[in-house]
């Protein structure tokens, strides 16, 4: 699911992806195949818990008339040799695609964070140019309180002081906000001289 923002911004889904949607469903393939050879192993493993019994029951099915059962112990041993090479086969391909699926993730991934760089710059840019304007009526605000109280007037019975939390002043370099601009500018998004248009509530 993709989260709503104020710009719209399209990218490709690696789900629609052709490429890696038919990597992993060969995985799957490979998963499917390798489950019934794991329950056929297990069944075949399990037939020398069984065979003292099932010897007993041929031993006295032959004494009441019964014949000798066809099928060598050696076709089972050959039957659970063959099955642990597929698994051991199997395995090693079910690893080999998963990381084929991881590396196409990965290559497909990057190409589409580097067609979006315009897009995200836009939007880190927007959001210092809000910070600005979000700091500076936060700082009005404050200043509009503090005349009041320079000048003696109480005004609590009317005014409720409103602050907007966290965010700091941009004079204070070590508030939130200028911290976030700094940020900004040894990133990349903005040049020193944009920022100070910025802080001027110039249009960069």
């Amino acid at each position: 699911m993709k989260l709503k923002t104020a710009v719209a911004v399209n990218f490709p889904r690696l789900s629609d992806d052709p490429e890696l949607q038919a990597a992993k469903t060969k995985l799957t393939e490979l998963q499917t195949t390798f489950n019934p050879i794991e329950r056929e192993l297990v069944e075949l493993l399990h037939y020398p818990a069984t065979k003292a019994n099932s010897t007993d029951r041929m031993a006295e099915a032959l004494l009441d008339g019964g014949a000798l059962p066809e099928g060598p112990a050696a076709a089972r041993e050959e039957r659970v040799s063959t099955l642990y090479d597929q698994k051991r086969i199997l395995h090693r391909a079910i690893e080999l695609q998963r990381e084929r699926i991881e590396e196409l993730r990965a290559s497909k991934s990057k190409a589409i964070a580097a067609s979006l760089v315009p897009a995200h710059r836009e939007l880190v840019r927007a959001q210092a140019v809000a910070a600005v304007g979000l700091a500076q009526t936060r700082e009005a605000e404050w200043i509009f309180r503090e005349n009041l109280t320079l000048e003696d007037i109480s005004y609590s019975s009317h005014l409720t002081p409103m602050p907007f939390p966290g965010i700091g002043r941009i004079s204070d370099d070590y508030s939130t906000v200028s911290l976030f601009l700094r940020e900004c500018v040894t990133r990349g998004y903005l040049t020193e001289r944009e920022l100070e248009r910025v802080k001027a509530g110039e249009t960069i």
